[in-house]
């Protein structure tokens, strides 16, 4: 089940990710959780510090909705990487997982922002 983005949802994402979360959510992808590490860096703790954003799959469509995810980022001149062992030198990489005790599969996109996406437009 797609979430609908309202223009509440909207205005209280972070600046640095917004525009990637519309078009994953343009894109058909069920976004849930995403930040661009400022709040973070502002002191809140609970949030990651580096840009992700998590998306909603249905768990027998997992695989295909990374492959189809690294696609679309490709297509935008990013070049996924598998998931590397130093946590401060962070490339772009995706990650699913599934978990049975709740029937929820996660897509989980770190390292990709606004300004890599859209550089255009980024200030």
């Amino acid at each position: 089940m797609r979430t609908d983005l309202t223009d509440e949802v909207v205005a209280g994402l972070s600046p640095g990710i917004r525009k990637t979360v519309l078009w994953l959510h343009n894109l058909g992808f069920d976004t849930t959780d995403s930040g661009d590490g400022s709040n973070y860096k502002a002191g809140m703790e609970c949030a990651m510090p580096y840009p992700h954003v998590c998306i909603v799959a249905p768990p027998s469509e997992l695989a295909s909705a990374c492959d189809r995810l690294r696609g679309f980022l490709s297509a935008k001149g990013v070049d996924v990487q598998p998931i590397g062992p130093d946590p401060d030198d962070l490339q772009p990489f995706i990650q699913g997982t599934y978990d049975p005790a709740n029937g929820v599969a996660i897509i989980d996109l770190h390292g990709v922002n606004d300004a890599m996406l859209f550089p255009e437009v980024a200030p």
